[in-house]
């Protein structure tokens, strides 16, 4: 048996373990992996996000998650009053659009995946933020740190650089929407979704999205609104001439990446709907898409921010 083929027999009998196994396997390579991501933040500079009390800035029982899909463009101004009366997260390239949330998290890009889109994303960035120096006094959180990203950050403006977190995150091995079920109810066990006034073991998988709909878990909101979240779209709303005109930054694709089928890897619906039945009905905890528009609905209703009341 050759080389190649001495590996795939390997892999095969890794993977024909029972999923409980494969996920404490998983833990443990994880563990050394976010002890080494600690260090690596701490040399470079940023604070640890152990430290930052994210209930701090709780101020509503319902928070907006905004998203970077095409239907934020189709929020009517009496829907943007409604966002402004709660709490709202914004991630990403979230600063192009004029309104500023409570906190705002940011993936900086990794040239190991796609070198040349990544050199395209950080320059776009960099530009955005020296853009918004209004964002000053909002948390910034950064998650998963690397030293091969510091480049795509370290043009980083003074301004950002003020309130900035580096923040470990808690991921799982799943394959289906049953296997992340399973890894729900561990984290869930293991006290991931507890309230709690540190941003340590947030869970995160494949999208930030999935990481924001976990915080506003800990932080204890009652109703969660998915604004952006479309998926079926792969139009970004910043795609328009007098925000970053054809910018994206995901390879062009029919749907976004979020719901492409991936060798070993549930897509983030079925992670959505997993939490949504594990963690968040059990508590109480309602979600809703803003616009149909979402791949994820009807399995998550549609609450339009125009029609909901304040708190």
């Amino acid at each position: 048996m050759n080389f190649e083929n001495q590996k795939k027999a390997i892999k095969r009998l890794i993977l024909s373990q029972p999923h409980e196994a494969l996920m404490a396997e998983y833990y443990v390579w994880w563990l050394a992996h976010a002890m080494r991501a600690s260090r690596d933040a701490s040399k470079f500079g940023f604070q640890s996000a152990r430290n930052f009390n994210p209930r701090d800035y709780k101020t509503s029982e319902t928070v907006f998650l905004l998203g970077s899909g095409w239907s934020i463009n189709e929020i009517d101004d009496q829907g943007w009053d409604k966002i402004k009366e709660n709490d709202s997260i914004g991630f990403n390239f979230w600063p192009v659009h004029p309104h500023r949330p409570n906190l705002y998290f940011f993936e900086a890009a990794n040239p190991n995946i796609n070198a040349a889109l990544s050199t395209v994303v950080a320059e776009q960035f960099i530009t955005m933020a020296k853009s918004r120096p209004d964002y000053a006094d909002i948390p910034k959180i950064m998650t998963d740190f690397e030293p091969q990203r510091w480049s795509s950050v370290e043009g980083l403006p003074d301004t950002w650089r003020q309130n900035l977190f580096a923040a470990n995150t808690f991921p799982m091995f799943v394959r289906n929407e049953g296997e992340a079920k399973t890894g729900m109810r561990l984290l869930n066990a293991l006290g991931v979704f507890d309230e709690s006034d540190d941003l340590n073991l947030v869970l995160k998988y494949r999208a930030t999205i999935v990481m924001l709909v976990s915080l506003a878990v800990r932080m204890g909101y009652r109703r969660i609104v998915l604004c952006g979240i479309d998926m079926s779209d792969p139009r970004y709303f910043y795609q328009t001439p007098e925000r970053l005109g054809e910018f994206q930054s995901s390879q062009p694709a029919p749907t976004h990446a979020t719901l492409w089928e991936v060798p070993m890897l549930a897509n983030v619906p079925d992670i959505l709907h997993a939490m949504n039945e594990v963690v968040l009905k059990p508590r109480g905890i309602e979600i809703f898409v803003e616009n149909r528009c979402s791949a994820l609905f009807p399995r998550i209703p549609e609450l339009r921010a125009r029609d909901l009341g304040v708190g």
